[in-house]
């Protein structure tokens, strides 16, 4: 076998000076993979510790604090004397930015960690999108409020402060509450679906009785001209914005032409008052808009917020390996049994009251009779 390994070792040589690269060797092809592992594994401990620190208790409450102090400048950021103070304005668009830029690195922190799988987490997407968006449409920090020109670099400013709406991402009982309401949107559609038909029933009606009563002159405002102002009137009248409207219908007079130009007549038998009855209308539209179908809304809300305790209850008796049925049926015999028991103290109480009135009635009737002896 010598002179055949010879030979090989030749040929490998001589194919390298003729620039063809060397075969692998079995040692060299576990090297290389264990190279691959290792960098995997360095990246997989990379990815770790990223996660560890991002969704520690500490930083999720130093976020927590980030967002409602940064919530609170841009509130205080509307006031005259950030405004008119070019410096100070500088100010607050720096610290703005700071918080920005800290937002920024939370996130591509939890993209590190959870990678493609951050798009699957509602939470963290709605996260992202707000941070995403704050960068879509930054502006660099100027000392001029009115720098950048017209009304839309005004309103994308404005809409930085729905960063304050990460508060819901991060304190669990508002998710648990957002989740609920969720939750319900198939029967808060329905709700509205009735609200809607409700809306235009009654705009139609409207419509036809109070159409014309601003074209006459009769009314200061245009409520019931058009079917899309019935709408409108009718949102407000809704919010039990109601009583001017009324009142300013009601109060309507209408005058007899053949009265115009007549002294023949006083100015009550001239003039009448003929939407006296609108109240009626009115009155049954707030009524089975705000008051009914109102409380529809907080019932099916208040409906969601007890099948989220009772979920809750039920992952609590399912970690602790209790039924929650023979849990609550444990509760009303603890409960029967204490009853049962403060009914016996009382008798027992009772009892020794009145033997404490009889022993007291025998002393004084031994006293009594000791005292009339002597």
């Amino acid at each position: 076998n010598e002179p055949y390994e010879d030979n090989k070792k030749a040929s490998n040589k001589s194919g390298n000076e003729h620039g063809r690269p060397a075969q692998a060797t079995p040692e060299t092809k576990i090297i290389q993979e264990d190279k691959g592992k290792g960098a995997l594994a360095s990246i997989q401990r990379f990815r770790q510790k990223c996660g560890a620190f991002v969704n520690s208790q500490v930083i999720s409450i130093f976020i927590i604090i980030l967002i409602l102090v940064n919530s609170v400048m841009m509130g205080l950021a509307t006031f005259p004397f950030v405004t008119e103070s070019s410096s100070v304005y500088f100010a607050f668009e720096i610290i703005d930015l700071i918080f920005l830029i800290v937002f920024t690195i939370e996130i591509v922190l939890q993209l590190i960690f959870l990678g493609p799988a951050l798009f699957q987490d509602g939470w963290l997407v709605f996260d992202f999108a707000i941070v995403a968006f704050s960068w879509g449409f930054f502006d660099a920090p100027s000392r001029d409020p009115n720098a950048g020109g017209g009304g839309s670099v005004k309103i994308f400013r404005a809409f930085r402060i729905f960063r304050a709406l990460r508060l819901v991402t991060r304190i669990e009982s508002l998710r648990d509450l957002v989740t609920a309401l969720l939750g319900v949107m198939p029967r808060m559609a329905a709700i509205a679906v009735l609200l809607l038909i409700i809306f235009y029933i009654f705009a139609v009606m409207f419509t036809d009785l109070f159409g014309d009563l601003y074209r006459k002159g009769l009314t200061e405002e245009d409520y019931f001209s058009r079917l899309d102002l019935s709408l409108f009137t009718q949102f407000g009248m809704m919010t039990l914005d109601w009583a001017g409207v009324a009142r300013e219908i009601m109060n309507i007079q209408e005058c007899k032409e053949e009265f115009k130009d007549c002294d023949c007549a006083t100015e009550e038998e001239k003039c009448k008052k003929t939407f006296t009855w609108a109240w009626i209308p009115i009155i049954t539209f707030v009524m089975i808009s705000s008051f009914i179908v109102f409380n529809l809304v907080i019932a099916v809300i208040c409906d969601a917020v007890a099948v989220l305790h009772d979920e809750e209850e039920a992952e609590e008796a399912a970690e602790n390996d209790v039924d929650p049925a023979m849990l609550r049926k444990k509760v009303r015999v603890l409960k029967n049994q204490v009853n049962e028991l403060t009914n016996s103290q009382t008798q027992m109480l009772d009892s020794i009251e009145f033997l404490t009135r009889q022993f007291k009635m025998a002393e004084l009737s031994k006293r009594s009779k000791k005292s009339s002896f002597e």
